[in-house]
């Protein structure tokens, strides 16, 4: 993840967040923290990390096209529908 965003590529960064949340609670296990990744299970399941992950490739296209202001009246509705995603699969941060 650290080399993609030093690189400056944005989806692979958006990607690799994506696997590491997905990855985590089963390393934890592994390790020997299951309390933890029974935390991230309960507080982080993995429809909201995916609606995260959505949210934040969306973010890579906002921030391309955040100049063009009509692009951004345009598109507004979309954001608002991955927001919506997100506050339905997370609502322990809404």
């Amino acid at each position: 993840m650290v080399g993609d965003f030093r690189k400056g590529d944005k989806k692979a960064v958006v990607s690799d967040f994506d696997i590491i949340l997905s990855q985590l609670p089963a390393v934890l296990d592994t390790c020997g923290q299951s309390q933890w990744a029974d935390l991230m299970r309960e507080y982080l399941p993995m429809d909201c990390v995916h609606a995260v992950n959505d949210f934040l490739a969306y973010v890579v296209v906002i921030e391309h096209n955040y100049e063009h202001l009509e692009w951004v009246i345009r598109n507004y509705k979309s954001v608002l529908a991955y927001v919506n995603l997100m506050r339905m699969s997370c609502p322990m941060f809404f």
